[in-house]
């Protein structure tokens, strides 16, 4: 856990490493692949998972959705902080103002819809990427409901908003809704396990690159027959706790 200070600290290094990437950017032509969102996606290492696009991580640790005082995602859509020219945004936010209220599931939803406003308004021909929240386990169980609650209202949002939703809580749940223990240490974070099944899904869903077939291929191998690759990875997990 990060004190007050040692976060204001971290989120205006990484505005200044966005300036600084989106100068450069600017200079070039071309679109990006933009990943905004908090710590889960700030510990993604996007460019290494996608090599074949410009793919560029706005991910800030502890970060909200809401932008108050110059903070929050909402405060970040321009394209001196955002990108220059995106083609796609995945969103992945919500856990940390659940957090904070998690019986303001509502507000919460507000705040997202800003946001997807805001980008739309901003970037009118952007491809728009709702990620859903992702499960989590003890210490952080009590989020459960709450995320279950804002994902079932984040599907109809994206609709209404022309974006594409994305599944990651079935995807990395075990059974009973909880977070697989194997792809977190602290029951929020992710581990490179994780990270790795994410990719994938994503490689398969928005077309992101070649990189992860493997890993596809090594799954079907196994005895998953392709429909989803939420499908695959249950059969898989599921073969291993049999």
């Amino acid at each position: 856990m990060i004190s007050n200070t040692e976060w204001h600290a971290h989120h205006d290094r990484r505005l200044e490493q966005f300036r600084q990437e989106n100068a450069a950017l600017s200079r070039r032509e071309g679109t990006q692949v933009v990943f905004l969102g908090d710590s889960l996606t700030e510990a993604f290492a996007v460019q290494r998972a996608f090599p074949e696009r410009c793919v560029v991580n706005r991910g800030i640790n502890s970060d909200h959705l809401g932008g108050t005082q110059g903070r929050g995602l909402l405060a970040r859509i321009s394209p001196e902080l955002l990108a220059p020219a995106p083609s796609d945004v995945f969103v992945l936010a919500g856990v940390n103002d659940l957090g904070d209220r998690p019986d303001d599931v509502e507000g919460a939803l507000a705040r997202f819809r800003d946001l997807l406003q805001a980008l739309r308004a901003s970037y009118p021909d952007v491809r728009l990427w709702v990620q859903s929240l992702l499960p989590a386990r003890a210490p952080y169980a009590h989020l459960n409901e709450p995320v279950r609650q804002l994902n079932a209202r984040l599907r109809p949002l994206a609709a209404e908003l022309g974006a594409t939703y994305l599944d990651l809580h079935d995807l990395l749940s075990e059974a009973h809704g909880e977070l697989d223990a194997r792809l977190s240490r602290d029951g929020l974070h992710l581990t490179p396990r994780a990270y790795a099944i994410w990719s994938a899904l994503l490689a398969r869903s928005a077309d992101l690159g070649r990189h992860h077939r493997p890993l596809l291929s090594r799954l079907s191998a196994r005895g998953a027959h392709w429909t989803t690759l939420t499908g695959a990875w249950r059969q898989l997990r599921s073969r291993r706790e049999g």
